[in-house]
């Protein structure tokens, strides 16, 4: 697919990443120290919390999208059934907007709050990540199509399009918009820069096998990916980086012949990393000492997806066995 000329947006002012400051986590208001939420008929493929920490979005294979209320009754508010396949991977892009990748080869934007459908693109094929930041309009996708390809809601196109050599399993931003992080099935990830047409920044070499998620630290100096080599690493993504950009590898969550696109978290307050496993347990290791500090079980399938709420020590995790379970940490 030839790559479209950006098209100049309404209004060209470019996001920029504000100050960050480690947050003072919240104590739980969880019912229960373990609370599940059923609901999907099958695997949950992906979960994703409001920026508010009010409401939770699921994705799954029975071709659907639930939404969650996190307050009172702790229940779903909403489902958007208008996918054709499944949802491969939803997130937030703002307090009401949800974002979501889907194996019927398109991107949607759903209002978070009344589930009506505010935008979707059509694709050439199968969508396997979505990412976007919250002070920008901006969105990014990649797939079995090789494609890096860039939204803006206000526009009914794609804004760009870079192509690559094989095929994109994850996908995630910078926290200013100018930098897309791409992950595949030739085991690298590549830093592309927005402003340049897709012109490669940097590589990240070391993983062994396919990259299956990828997310930006809360301060946005690191990337957390995972990768069918069961390893998960840190990276150091600053502009000016001295020495190597490997920085830590974490051990203990696996793979198996699924080969399912197991994602991976930080916690908001950026001293935690999880990831999704095939033993059916949520692993939490230490940033800092890359020691596991929880091994939660509860699934009775494998882990295919671990979000941290931004503002409570909880943890939230979805699974092949169609349940989501949210713990206190």
């Amino acid at each position: 697919m030839p790559s479209p000329k950006r098209q100049k947006l309404d209004t060209p002012s470019e996001p920029v990443a504000p100050a960050w400051a480690a947050p003072e986590l919240l104590p739980s208001n969880l019912p229960s120290p373990n609370l599940s939420l059923s609901g999907h008929s099958a695997s949950v493929y992906s979960v994703a919390f409001s920026p508010d920490g009010r409401c939770l979005a699921s994705a799954s294979y029975d071709k659907s999208v639930m939404l969650w209320s996190l307050t009172g009754q702790f229940g779903s508010y909403n489902k958007l059934i208008d996918f054709k396949n499944a949802p491969t991977q939803v997130i937030w892009d703002s307090a009401d907007k949800v974002v979501s990748s889907s194996a019927d080869k398109m991107i949607r934007v759903h209002d978070g709050e009344e589930g009506v459908r505010i935008k979707a693109w059509k694709t050439t094929s199968i969508q396997n990540s979505v990412a976007s930041i919250n002070s920008s309009t901006l969105i990014a996708a990649g797939g079995d199509d090789r494609c890096t390809t860039l939204y803006d809601v206000r526009q009914k196109e794609p804004i760009d399009s870079y192509k690559s050599d094989y095929q994109l399993t994850a996908i995630c931003l910078s926290a200013d918009g100018n930098t897309v992080y791409t992950g595949g099935i030739d085991n690298e990830i590549l830093a592309l820069d927005i402003r340049k047409n897709g012109a490669e920044i940097f590589a990240l070499v070391g993983h062994r096998d396919t990259i299956c998620g990828l997310e930006l630290s809360p301060d946005g100096n690191s990337i957390l990916s995972n990768s069918f080599d069961e390893t998960v690493r840190s990276w150091d993504v600053r502009s000016f980086c001295q020495g190597s950009r490997a920085k830590k590898v974490f051990r203990g969550a696996t793979h198996n012949s699924e080969k399912r696109l197991l994602k991976c978290s930080w916690s908001s307050d950026g001293e935690m990393v999880s990831a999704g496993s095939a033993d059916q347990v949520v692993h939490c290791w230490d940033v800092e000492s890359a020691e596991e500090v929880f091994s939660l079980p509860g699934h009775k399938g494998s882990v295919l997806d671990v979000k941290f709420h931004p503002q409570m020590n909880v943890i939230c995790s979805a699974g092949s066995d169609k349940n989501i379970i949210m713990g206190e940490l």
